[in-house]
């Protein structure tokens, strides 16, 4: 999973040098400029949308599994008649 966050960081940082180099371009074509930068931060924005959600995902699976893991320790400590932490 690290890598592949990795390679979207990679990604996303080669989009941003893109619309950053684009900015800096003094084209000759004002509409083959707006087309391109509107073509570079579109592709920037769906790279980021879609790093986020799958991120959100994870974040939602790491909750529930510690949510199932407390729960079992829970249940655990209880078995042995202990006090669970305090949280």
């Amino acid at each position: 999973m690290a890598r592949t966050y990795s390679l979207e960081h990679e990604g996303e940082s080669v989009l941003f040098d893109q619309v950053f180099e684009l900015l800096d371009l003094n084209m000759q074509s004002e509409e083959t400029y707006r087309r391109e930068l509107a073509s570079r931060t579109g592709a920037l924005q769906t790279s980021i949308d879609q790093h986020m959600s799958k991120e959100e995902e994870q974040v939602v699976f790491c909750i529930s599994y510690t949510r199932i893991a407390l729960q079992f320790l829970m249940i655990g400590l209880r078995q042995f008649e202990l006090d669970p932490p305090i949280l």
